[in-house]
This record gives structure tokens, C-alpha cells and sequence, in this order.
């Protein structure tokens, strides 16, 4: 909770999620507990908030403000930056008709700044800052995830009843990983399961009978002990009549602070669906260290008697 324009935020309640929806990237949750856990009845809240603002009425060149606590800012009170609606956007899989999918903004949002709010003049939530996307040189697309999107799961809240998304596409129990492996994108989808270190690794998962649309994710265990994930967007790289094809994942030695990837056991896992459920058991694949070039960089023979 925010106690002044510069001063830090003060955590006090705990918070569960009672509706979510992970393809709009929206989640409504509920105050359940102060933060030392003591219960709360929600019912016994006062607190302040905004009503919804109608996305349908809003016409470009309209003034928005965002709130929220992008990390870039180095600060620990609440951001308020300010623009305009500059655009509208559908929705990029055409999995929502709505052509109000999202809304761009000129006003300035960040990592961090994502399920904030973004309000018109009169106080109004229209949207929930999303995503930034990259485009040239070091220009960037503003999203704001619209606010009407997120109506289906505020009724479902309300209501106390359970949310079942009807944009999200399910697995059909036909999905499978024929080849894991890691080297380049061929490499990687043929199943290689070992790669000379360099200054970037590429993992790839073989699949098929996955319909299109379904989100997936790819889970990296790395040796230290650590992981990385891709983000689960209904990413598949098919068609409608292709359902099979390689889903590959870069990963570069850099994210590590090294020059080179580091050498070990790594374990890859396929995840699909809403509950980005695990197809096909988890695989292992190895990282070696270049080999060691002789001493004085050039062959050697016997010595004749």
C-alpha cells in the first residue's frame, strides 16, 4: 500500500488469486490476510478503488496515466507516468475479435510496471500496463491490456464461481516429444543430446499433435542448480494443418556473466496448456568443454630409434 507520493510502499495484506486467465494475462485476487497472516474477512474491507472505464468510448489522442513500480526507476514509492491512447490493437492471434485487444500509449511503462493501472482523466481503470514491445533501433510499443477483457473474470469473482476461459485452447491428450537435444535449431530438434560449450547454446523439443494455438513453455535446469523458462504465449511456429515441427530456445552465455556457456548436465521439459502441463518425461543433455589444443599448438611424432 502506497502511505505518500515519495515514500515507500508498505506491504500490508496477503492476496490469492481467484480467477486467471494466463492467454489475456489478467488475474483477479482477493484479499485474504494481513501480512503477518492474521485473516481478513473481505467483506470487512473499506479500501479505496477505481470503477471500470468504458474501452469501447475511449478515441485516440485521450489522456491516460499509468501507476505502478517499474525496477528500472531504482525506487521503492509508486511511478506515475502520463501519455496518451496513441493506437488500438488487435489481438495478434486472433483469438479475441475484439480489435481493442490492447491499447498503445505514449506514456512510459517498464518491467515491473506490468498489473498496474492504467486510468483516464475521470479516475476510470481502462487497462492493465502489459508489455513493452521492441521495434527499431530503440523504439518501443507501450501496452496496455484492456480493461474490458478482464470483465468475464471480475463477474466470475463476484459471483464466487469458477473461471474456465473460453480463449484459451486446451490439449487434446495427442501431444507429444519425439527428439530433445541441444546444439544448433537442426541439431537441437534431431535429438543431440551433447554440444561443444560456445557462446551461446540453442535446446530444441521435436513435437506433434499439438493443436494450434497452445501455449508452451520450455524449461531449462541448468548446473548450477538454477533454471530459466521461455514465456508460455501460444507460441507454436505451425499452421492449422501442421501440428508437428521443432521448438527451439537460444540460450546465451552471457545470462550467465560468461563467455561461454557453462560445461554440465543440463534437464529440458516441454510444458503445454493452460497448466503448462509436462509433455513427455524430462530429458538431460550435456555442455562439454572445448578440447584442449596440444602444447606448442602443433602435432608431435615418436622419436626413430
Amino acid at each position: 500500500m502506497t502511505t505518500g507520493p515519495s515514500s515507500p510502499v508498505v506491504a500490508k495484506y496477503r492476496a490469492r488469486t481467484v480467477a486467471v486467465d494466463g492467454y489475456l494475462d489478467l488475474a483477479v485476487v482477493q484479499i485474504y490476510a494481513t501480512a503477518s497472516g492474521k485473516p481478513i474477512s473481505p467483506g470487512s474491507l473499506h479500501l479505496p478503488y477505481y470503477t471500470l472505464g468504458n474501452v469501447a468510448a475511449l478515441q485516440l489522442d485521450q489522456n491516460v496515466t499509468t501507476l505502478g513500480f517499474p525496477g528500472m526507476s531504482g525506487s521503492d514509492s509508486i511511478t506515475v507516468t502520463s501519455g496518451v491512447v496513441d493506437t488500438f490493437v488487435p489481438d495478434p492471434l486472433k483469438h479475441v475479435k475484439d480489435p481493442r485487444f490492447e491499447l498503445e500509449t505514449t506514456s512510459k511503462i517498464g518491467h515491473g510496471n506490468s498489473g498496474g493501472a492504467a486510468i483516464n482523466n475521470a479516475g476510470q481503470l481502462i487497462g492493465v500496463p502489459s508489455l513493452g514491445v521492441p521495434g527499431q533501433g530503440g523504439d518501443v510499443s507501450w501496452r496496455l491490456r484492456s480493461v474490458a477483457a478482464a470483465k468475464p473474470l471480475i463477474a466470475a469473482a463476484r459471483n464466487h464461481t469458477a473461471y474456465h476461459s473460453k480463449i484459451l485452447v486446451q490439449m487434446t491428450g495427442t501431444e507429444s516429444v519425439s527428439q530433445v537435444g541441444v546444439g544448433t535449431d537442426q541439431e537441437a530438434c534431431s535429438g543431440n543430446r551433447t554440444a561443444t560449450a560456445s557462446a551461446s547454446a540453442t535446446f530444441g523439443f521435436s513435437y506433434a499433435g499439438f493443436p494450434k494455438g497452445l501455449d508452451v513453455a520450455l524449461y531449462i535446469g541448468t548446473p548450477d542448480g538454477g533454471h530459466w523458462a521461455t514465456d508460455a504465449a501460444g507460441t507454436l511456429p505451425q499452421s492449422t494443418s501442421d501440428k508437428g515441427g521443432c521448438l527451439s530456445y537460444t540460450l546465451d552465455a552471457a545470462a550467465f556473466g560468461q563467455g561461454t556457456m557453462p560445461v554440465g548436465t543440463y534437464q529440458l521439459q516441454l510444458l503445454a496448456g493452460p497448466s503448462l502441463t509436462p509433455v513427455g518425461a524430462t530429458a538431460v543433455v550435456h555442455i562439454t568443454a572445448p578440447a584442449t589444443p596440444p602444447a606448442g599448438g602443433g602435432s608431435s611424432s615418436g622419436a626413430g630409434s
